[in-house]
């Protein structure tokens, strides 16, 4: 579960000319799927302020249709739909919270970002179902084995496996043994289908691929916990047993 905090700026258009049908249905999308999942939806305390320009659009919004589409022409029916029953899925920010850093120390949720129109924004904006995605697998893919352990459904929805760090540079690591002995060489993908995956030391060619199925699987055998930490810290998923608590 995240915070997305309205972001007032991307709801100020000045230039009327510039067709945003496309932007207001994605916008809608990522609600429905941050509402569905769970995640929190909050109005900025400055949304309504006198004078801002997204308390200007939605006075606009709410007259009717006809004098919204007056000052923006480009407007269809079904988005104005859209637009008009938005903010029907926020609610206020705890605390008049004004920023993210101000939405985690109010609700201790480190996950948090800004929501709105596709725009210009200079930390993380959720702008449609992509970029509402994106938020939750980059906040997953920071999750420590443990964690990952503790918040398994959550990790296994959003978590996309990709490497932390170089092939080279991981295989270097391993070379020069800086790494658990369990592991013998990692591998890229050469063939059609084929993954980038990490070999052990089980005399058996055991092998698993970057996104936790196995490439070569030997009965019996199982990945020391040391060689799951690192396996993690470089992106790897594992296998599903491997989160069973």
């Amino acid at each position: 579960m995240g915070n997305l905090l309205s972001y007032n700026t991307s709801f100020g258009w000045a230039d009327n000319a510039i067709d945003r049908n496309n932007q207001i249905s994605n916008l809608h999308e990522a609600v429905i799927s941050a509402r569905d999942y769970g995640d929190n939806l909050y109005i900025h305390p400055n949304f309504f302020t006198n004078g801002s320009e997204s308390q200007a659009l939605f006075l606009k919004v709410w007259s009717n249709y006809d004098n919204f589409r007056a000052v923006y022409p480009w407007i269809k029916e079904p988005e104005y739909q859209l637009l008009f029953s938005i903010l029907n899925f926020f609610r206020p920010a705890p605390n008049n919270s004004l920023s993210l850093q101000a939405l985690l120390q109010n609700t201790g949720v480190t996950n948090n970002a800004w929501f709105g129109i596709e725009s210009y924004c200079p930390e993380y904006l959720v702008h449609d179902n992509p970029t509402w995605y994106a938020f939750h697998r980059l906040f997953v893919s920071r999750f420590t084995l443990e964690q990952r352990r503790q918040n398994f459904e959550y990790f296994d929805f959003f978590y996309e496996a990709e490497l932390t760090l170089p092939r080279n540079q991981i295989q270097k690591l391993i070379d020069e043994g800086h790494v658990h002995n369990s592991i013998t060489r990692i591998d890229p993908a050469l063939i059609a289908h084929e993954q980038i995956h990490i070999h052990f030391n089980d005399n058996e060619n055991c092998a698993l691929n970057i996104d936790g199925t196995w490439k070569h699987e030997v009965a019996g055998f199982r990945i020391p916990e040391a060689g799951c930490i690192q396996l993690t810290e470089w992106g790897f998923k594992l296998p599903q047993e491997y989160y069973q608590l």
